[in-house]
């Protein structure tokens, strides 16, 4: 299946992307007041150092390195999987739900926000 992202029109959001056969929607900004940006912040701030291109942050897993930095966070329970992933510099956002166990979204979340963010460079 190709992963190339093509834009496509949609009256219920701005633009709407196609990735394979997901849909991205890219909605307006909404204001968050100062203090909610300053707590989630620190929350992606890495604090403990798990692998040369990785830290962990209050919850949150930041991949750095060639790649653009993501900050994502993963996992399941027993018959449920989700994913959630921001690229905060590039402003983009995904959310993956799954109602599978033993499937992690992770991968694929991964390379969807690294699809928008080449996208989006174009």
């Amino acid at each position: 299946m190709p992963t190339t992202a093509r834009p496509s029109e949609s009256p219920a959001t701005k633009r709407v992307t196609i990735i394979g056969e997901a849909r991205v929607r890219y909605t307006p900004r909404m204001p968050v007041e100062q203090s909610l940006r300053e707590a989630m912040r620190l929350a992606q701030k890495g604090i403990v150092t798990i692998g040369p291109r990785n830290r962990q942050g209050l919850a949150w897993e930041i991949s750095f390195g060639d790649e653009p930095t993501i900050i994502e966070k993963y996992g399941g329970l027993h018959n449920a999987s989700a994913y959630i992933g921001m690229m905060p510099h590039r402003k983009l956002g995904i959310v993956i739900l799954g109602n599978r166990a033993n499937q992690y979204p992770n991968e694929v979340g991964r390379r969807i926000m690294l699809n928008l963010a080449a996208s989006r460079r174009q």
